[in-house]
């Protein structure tokens, strides 16, 4: 059996400092900005609503190019690495709908 700190975990198993946010999104149709931090090494995203979601990395394309995240579907991005924030530029199809959005740092 494997033990915590071992190299066949994955990573997000010995990740220990979780930060929840809640991004409102008041607006439909409307694009906003999520900034994950710099020190993040893993994050997932969801809506806690029945929206379905257009997400961009460029600024003005969340209704361009984007991938959709639908409804009761969670976004995960593991092993991040990097100089720099994440920035992500997201659409809801619906209004007053919350993101949740958690990082591990």
């Amino acid at each position: 059996m494997a033990s915590i700190g071992s190299s066949i975990l994955p990573a997000s198993a010995l990740l220990t400092s979780p930060v929840v946010v809640n991004f409102p999104m008041p607006l439909a149709n409307t694009e906003y900005t999520i900034t994950i931090p710099l020190n993040a090494h893993h994050f997932c995203l969801q809506t806690r609503g029945q929206a379905t979601l257009q997400i961009a990395e460029i600024s003005g394309n969340s209704n361009i190019t984007y991938f959709t995240l639908h409804p009761f579907n969670t976004y995960n991005v593991d092993s991040l690495t990097g100089s720099s924030t994440i920035d992500l530029y997201i659409r809801s199809n619906k209004p007053s709908q919350i993101v949740e959005v958690i990082y591990w740092i």
